[in-house]
């Protein structure tokens, strides 16, 4: 065999290494957008659920950025579960403890960690009141 082929062989045999190995990133952690510049104006509500149905023991991080653009912001966001029928048409939502950012000022901003997913379905739900417009941003990041 020829140096050229040999060269060939290798570079072949690693490129197909890479495409045939699975991405072990992706299947371990899960990221989504739950909110994305989102305004809310005067007295507002926002609710924004997750995707995924979580069925065991997972942990994951919410973040929450609320940026006031005008007037006075205030407001609360909250972060909540349900453990009901993923298909059900009118659940019931319960506010996670300690989960709760006040809106006040110029930016509010939290990340919130659970480390013991124990509901099935979770959602940032913001209620704001006043005289302002806020723009608002949540993104969510599962680990298995």
């Amino acid at each position: 065999m020829t140096m050229k082929k040999i060269f060939a062989f290798l570079t072949m045999a690693l490129l197909i290494g890479f495409i045939m190995t699975p991405d072990t990133a992706d299947a371990q952690m899960k990221y989504e957008q739950l909110i994305e510049d989102s305004t809310m104006t005067n007295a507002d509500t926002l609710s924004a659920v997750c995707s995924y149905t979580f069925s065991d023991n997972y942990t994951f991080s919410v973040q929450i950025v609320a940026d006031s653009l005008t007037g006075s912001t205030a407001g609360t966001a909250y972060l909540q579960q349900w453990n009901g029928d993923p298909n059900e048409s009118s659940p019931t939502w319960t506010t996670v403890s300690g989960k709760t950012l006040t809106i006040n000022g110029v930016k509010s901003e939290t990340i919130w960690e659970v480390t013991s997913a124990t509901g099935s379905k979770y959602r940032v739900y913001i209620i704001t009141s006043g005289t302002a417009t806020t723009k608002v941003n949540a993104w969510m990041c599962i680990k298995r």
